[in-house]
């Protein structure tokens, strides 16, 4: 468990987090697609509601409320379900790569600057302030980062891949959470009450950020509290959010920066 990862836990609860593709302990493969990632969340979700004999609470942030998502789909064993600042895309173009950079970064990603696309992502993408930037390079996190540098644009692309479908939305009965902060990206907190509304049992709720910086803080304090067993979905250094169509910049939504481990115990789906 890293400092930084200030999980609470109820009594009783034990939530363990999904390493996902081409993360931590996990294998990767050539084929990347986004409903393969569904399919291990569910498998993961599964799996621990064998083991325990009762349902799952699972949370998921940023593209891991995305996975979350799709894999509360495919699974009948989710008890309840938290969605910070993730969910399939209702404006899927919001989240398309400025023209080139996209091949750009591939093109870096295949000389090995694996750092320099990550860089690229910040300056170019997220237009990151070069102080800030500097800032971030100097938290261990960043080697996170760097680390998981070949998952950048293809978790961007798969998130404009997954489109709001209100059908698959409504297959999801289960009380749902979804949450934003007042300085969420701007698809997020666009797209939120259209996905609430299609949620059966769903609610929304935004919160005031904090003169905290969102690149050192942990999202991690509450929603994944349960009293059952709770399966963590969550951006281990995935896509960094980035400006919409119209340009306007966010700011880099991740407290994820400082929560790339996973803690508790490690699970990979089979």
């Amino acid at each position: 468990m890293q400092g930084d990862d200030q999980r609470t836990e109820a009594p009783g609860s034990h939530p363990p987090g999904i390493d996902r593709r081409g993360r931590g302990a996990r294998g990767d493969g050539p084929d990347y697609h986004a409903a393969c990632e569904f399919e291990d969340v569910a498998a993961v979700v599964d799996a621990v509601a064998e083991a325990t004999g009762s349902p799952v609470d699972m949370y998921g942030h940023s593209f891991g409320g995305l996975c979350a998502f799709g894999g509360a789909v495919l699974t009948s064993n989710i008890r309840r379900l938290v969605l910070y600042e993730g969910w399939p895309p209702v404006n899927p173009d919001a989240w398309v790569l400025p023209p080139g950079v996209g091949e750009r970064l591939d093109a870096l990603l295949a000389e090995g600057n694996r750092e320099a696309v990550v860089e690229t992502v910040f300056r170019e993408v997220v237009m990151m302030p070069e102080e800030e930037l500097s800032a971030f390079r100097a938290q261990p996190a960043w080697q996170a980062r760097v680390a998981a540098a070949h998952t950048i644009t293809r978790e961007i692309r798969a998130v404009a891949e997954a489109p709001f479908d209100p059908e698959q939305a409504a297959k999801i009965t289960v009380p749902t959470l979804m949450l934003t902060r007042s300085d969420s990206p701007d698809p997020a907190a666009a797209d939120i009450e259209t996905v609430t509304a299609a949620l059966p049992d769903a609610r929304s709720w935004s919160s005031r950020a904090s003169s905290t910086s969102r690149t050192s803080s942990s999202p991690r304090s509450s929603p994944t509290t349960s009293s059952g067993s709770c399966a963590t979905s969550r951006r281990e250094p995935g896509p960094p959010d980035r400006p919409n169509a119209s340009g306007r910049s966010w700011r880099p939504s991740s407290r994820s920066p400082g929560a790339e481990a996973s803690s508790g115990e490690r699970m990979q789906p089979a």
